[in-house]
């Protein structure tokens, strides 16, 4: 059945819509339905109702284009030529997945399939069915400048943009490929072209910090000042995500300074100079109406916050949820900037009442209104939820012995145990739970109160919610699991931890990567070699067929890949004759 599947789904890209239709409708009438998640390839699952329509010849053609792929991958010329012989149109092809087979060459890197291919009427244009992403994209992003050269010296497009926007410089910068977007460069790509959100190349380079990048495109005519749709300049990101040595490049290259990313950057000297020669800016108003007295709290800069209070900022300021400085310094657990906010007259709502244990008012607030129990600030949050965030136990003991809902949810699908699991409330966990939580409550986006606690490094909290019945092997709406997010980000202590309480280490995410794929993709090796050590399958494949040795390879880590090594023979280790 998957062979015939196989055979049949690979030139489904090629049959007229109205075919199309009568497949997508017999399947809804009965016929079967796949659980893919591409609207566009459910009707895919029904090899049989597919078989009847295809003609034979289109049949052996998906064959022709499974060896042709194979032999891609596995850089094996002679066996590639055989195909291209025998079925020359195989080259302007894509893959089941949707994926054009010239994007796998782009991928390997080899010059001589590319051209292969290309000599064969090859599009230098074709794109994944799904991203719309091109060769060119794919050339860029895994930093193949020379394979990049090829495509835009026979007409790939330097400008073509991906399903998200983004072109093949965006992917160059992200990769932090120079070679990529100097040939990009050289044959006149639009670098300060926008993607989705708004954001060019710049950007990207600004915000992963890439310096170099910066500089390289400054020197080629991009522009520092472009803001992205949120109104964020390349400046503010490298602020934001505190990318420092970028931010001072950026500042020396011409870009135009602002109060928030002065703020961002806990520059004291700077943002007094501009206070001193703009004052006006110190009331000044971002995407979602937060002052830059909102950031110093968010990001609790004592020192900075001071600095603005003394120069006229707006202490009760609201922002668009609508939260004042003290609402985000409460929930950031910011003691310090609470105590001046409160010494320089900020007021207290119930809300913030909460936030800061005070029982009498909130007992007051409970006489006179009731109902408060069960109320929603502007994200949605009970009062419950601002006791558990703020870690006030004795407040979620009153709130729930009045009514107070243990289940309620913010805007986010956010339970207070996610909170009280994020902040590391241990007392406050057992309460929440003591009262009929759900320890594996599920937010919008999949993540249960064990994600929170994982993300916050907590692994006391972790330990906590497993004890309580936590489901460890949870998956989100995208199928990671807490070891797949912490293969990610490198968490080796909670990748260990995990791994001891029963994590299975080969679920698959949505893309059908195990952590091992993350762990390989994101160079993360001491964390591969954890994994390994508790069995993880180095030879999974995941939906584009790739073990966790082929993301090695792709990432550069050729120790890696090394290490990962399939045990079983695959194509992509093979050397190209």
């Amino acid at each position: 059945m998957a062979r015939a599947q196989d055979e049949v789904t690979a030139d489904m890209v090629a049959l007229p819509a109205m075919q199309r239709r009568l497949c997508s409708a017999q399947l809804r009438q009965g016929a079967g339905c796949a659980t893919d998640s591409a609207p566009e390839w459910r009707l895919l699952s029904c090899a049989f109702l597919l078989a009847a329509l295809l003609p034979a010849g289109v049949r052996a053609h998906s064959t022709d284009v499974a060896e042709a792929r194979s032999a891609i991958l596995g850089r094996d010329i002679n066996a590639l030529a055989e195909v291209l012989k025998r079925s020359p149109k195989v080259a302007k092809s894509r893959d089941t997945t949707g994926v054009p087979l010239l994007s796998h060459a782009a991928m390997v890197g080899s010059q001589r399939i590319v051209r292969m291919l290309l000599d064969l009427g090859a599009d230098p244009n074709i794109y994944h069915l799904e991203k719309v992403t091109t060769a060119s994209h794919m050339a860029a992003g895994l930093s193949k400048g020379d394979v990049l050269a090829v495509l835009l010296s026979r007409g790939g497009d330097p400008d073509f943009a991906d399903i998200r926007g983004r072109t093949p410089a965006h992917m160059a910068v992200q990769r932090g490929s120079l070679d990529a977007l100097k040939v990009l460069v050289k044959h006149g790509a639009k670098l300060d072209k926008k993607d989705l959100r708004g954001r060019t190349a710049m950007h990207y380079g600004a915000d992963m910090g890439r310096h170099e990048m910066c500089l390289a495109l400054i020197a080629s005519g991009a522009s520092p000042n472009i803001r992205d749709g949120r109104g964020q300049t390349p400046l503010r990101l490298a602020a934001v995500g505190g990318k420092r040595k970028t931010a001072q490049l950026l500042m020396q290259k011409g870009a135009q300074v602002d109060v928030f990313s002065l703020v961002a950057l806990a520059d004291a000297d700077s943002l007094l100079k501009l206070l001193r020669k703009e004052p006006k800016v110190v009331n000044l108003r971002d995407h979602d109406k937060s002052t830059p007295l909102h950031w110093a709290a968010d990001r609790q800069l004592s020192e900075i916050t001071k600095i603005l209070l003394d120069n006229g900022a707006s202490i009760d300021a609201r922002n668009s949820v609508p939260y004042s400085a003290l609402h985000l310094a409460l929930r950031k657990r910011s003691p310090e900037i609470v105590r001046l906010l409160l010494s320089k007259g900020a007021s207290v709502d119930a809300f913030a009442a909460v936030g800061l244990g005070r029982l009498d008012r909130l007992q007051d607030e409970l006489a006179t209104r009731p109902g408060f129990v069960k109320s929603k600030d502007g994200d949605a949050m009970t009062p419950l939820h601002w006791a558990a965030c703020c870690g006030q136990l004795k407040v979620a003991r009153l709130l729930l012995a009045r009514g107070a809902d243990v289940g309620a949810r913010t805007d986010e699908g956010l339970a207070a145990l996610h909170l009280a699991a994020q902040k590391g409330h241990r007392e406050l966990i057992k309460l929440l739970l003591e009262k009929g939580a759900d320890v594996d409550a599920v937010s919008k986006d999949g993540g249960t109160p064990l994600f929170w606690a994982g993300a916050a490094g907590n692994v006391v909290t972790m330990k906590l919610l497993i004890s309580n019945g936590a489901n460890v092997n949870a998956q989100d709406t995208r199928g990671y699991t807490r070891l797949h997010l912490a293969a990610w980000f490198n968490e080796l202590d909670s990748v260990k931890f995990l791994l001891q309480n029963a994590a299975n280490p080969n679920l698959r995410d949505h893309k059908k990567r195990t952590p091992l794929h993350l762990a390989a993709q994101y160079r993360r090796r001491a964390v591969a070699k954890v994994l390994l050590a508790h069995n993880a399958d180095r030879d999974a494949v995941d939906a584009h067929g790739w073990t966790p040795a082929d993301h090695a390879r792709m990432s550069g880590d050729a120790a890696m890949a090394k290490l990962l090594a399939p045990r079983k023979p695959h194509r992509m280790d093979k050397q190209e004759e």
